[in-house]
C-alpha cells in the first residue's frame, strides 16, 4: 500500500515503553509474539547481537539482530542480565504456543 512505512512508522511512534519495542521488534525482524516471549537474556550476547538456541515456531534457532534491533533490545533489557526480555507480553491464546 501506498506510504505503507510512513504510517506503520507514525503508528509505532504513538506507543510507549514494551509495547512500543515489540512493535519494533515485530516490524524490524519479523518476529511472532510468541517468539519474543520466549527470548530471554541470557541468550543474547548484547555486543555482537548474536541470538544463542531461541525457541521458534520452527524449533531452537541461532541468529544475528540488526544494529537497529539490538538497539531496541538493549532500551528494553537495562541492566537486568537474565530472564525474559519482555516482562509483560500478552501472547494470545489464537497464537501457537511453543
Amino acid at each position: 500500500p501506498a506510504n505503507y512505512y510512513d504510517k506503520v512508522g507514525k503508528a509505532i511512534s504513538t506507543l510507549k515503553g514494551e509495547q512500543k519495542n515489540v512493535a519494533l521488534m515485530t516490524f524490524l525482524g519479523g518476529f511472532r509474539r510468541a517468539d519474543l516471549d520466549n527470548l530471554k537474556i541470557q541468550n543474547i550476547d548484547l555486543d555482537t547481537g548474536v541470538i544463542y538456541s531461541t525457541k521458534t515456531k520452527t524449533g531452537l534457532v541461532n541468529g544475528v539482530l540488526s544494529p537497529p534491533m539490538l538497539d531496541v533490545l538493549k532500551m528494553q533489557i537495562g541492566d537486568r542480565t537474565s530472564g525474559k526480555v519482555f516482562l509483560n507480553l500478552v501472547v494470545h491464546s489464537t497464537e501457537k504456543q511453543i
